[in-house]
């Protein structure tokens, strides 16, 4: 049962990044801003869908694939599409609720910061970064 579930949880994180690749050039006309904004926008609507049809495999511990979209906004978008699909990743694990609220919240800063720490400084500050996630 649960890998049904995973399946369909990777068919719609699939769906998300295409809807975004089929959109994105219609989009030409938005600054840079507001592409980024609008990038940010989409991948965090794709990690609540995916937070949506998750696995609960503890009480409040839950598994999905929020993470491939928090990397995916991080390394293609930058820091302003990671912060927004952080932001929306955040708010919707807490709406959640349950034990893995706290842990949750804090891989998401800390993968926020690693995965645009490998995107601009390269893989020193990565491994950096990694430090100072695994010490929270």
């Amino acid at each position: 049962m649960p890998w049904q579930v995973l399946i369909g949880n990777l068919a719609a994180v699939s769906l998300v990044i295409s809807v975004w690749m089929h959109l994105h050039y219609k989009l030409y006309r938005l600054s840079k801003v507001q592409a980024k904004l609008g990038f940010g926008l989409m991948m965090g609507l794709g990690a609540v869908l995916s937070m949506i049809l998750s696995v609960e495999i503890d009480s409040g511990y839950y598994l999905d694939l929020r993470s491939t979209l928090l990397a995916v906004s991080a390394v293609y978008g930058g820091p302003l599409p990671v912060l927004v699909t952080g932001a929306f990743t955040s708010v919707q694990r807490i709406s959640m609720g349950g034990g893995g609220v706290e842990p949750a919240a804090e891989l998401v800063g800390a993968g926020d910061e690693a995965l645009y720490a490998a995107k601009k400084h390269g893989r020193d500050r990565v491994e950096a970064a990694a430090d100072r996630a695994r010490a929270a």
